[in-house]
């Protein structure tokens, strides 16, 4: 139960502590921690920068390697793709055919357009069986081109 003493302490206490117009902060003048001018030199490395073609894991499970200085990361499966057989287009992506996001074997790594990957998931056409996935690619292109064949038809 709040009294009345209470009351009044409450209001003496409670004072606006925001700033007004012509306070001064209570660290005006006192020097701030700056860091000294030969803190890092030009082309200091830290201790935790990554050597080049170093791999690591992401969220997704995807192995990502690292493919220029800066800080330039790739998926390991799209540049293995890309040194076996050159770039990879923009409406295309790179599957596993066996499922298995750590079986980089090139035969096993599939390009796949957009359409047919949206296809694929969508009918659950991937299987953890090779062949079954790329059949169920043909499949796919299959859908497609009916697709399109009603589509001109219409």
């Amino acid at each position: 139960m709040l009294t009345i003493n209470y009351l009044r302490c409450w209001r003496c206490n409670m004072n606006d502590t925001r700033f007004k117009k012509g306070m001064t902060p209570w660290n005006k003048g006192i020097k701030t921690g700056l860091k000294p001018t030969n803190g890092f030199k030009k082309g200091f490395a830290p201790w935790h920068t990554r050597e080049l073609y170093s791999e690591r894991l992401d969220k997704e499970g995807y192995i990502l390697i690292k493919i220029a200085k800066p800080n330039k990361w790739m998926r390991k499966h799209r540049w293995i793709y890309e040194q076996e057989y050159g770039e990879i287009p923009k409406d295309s992506v790179i599957i596993f055919a066996d499922g298995d996001r750590n079986n980089f074997d090139i035969e096993n790594l599939v390009l796949v357009s957009r359409a047919e990957l949206a296809i694929l998931v969508r009918c659950r056409l991937i299987s953890s069986v090779p062949e079954l996935t790329k059949t169920g690619l043909n499949v796919a292109k299959i859908r497609i081109k009916l697709a399109e064949l009603r589509k001109e038809k219409e």
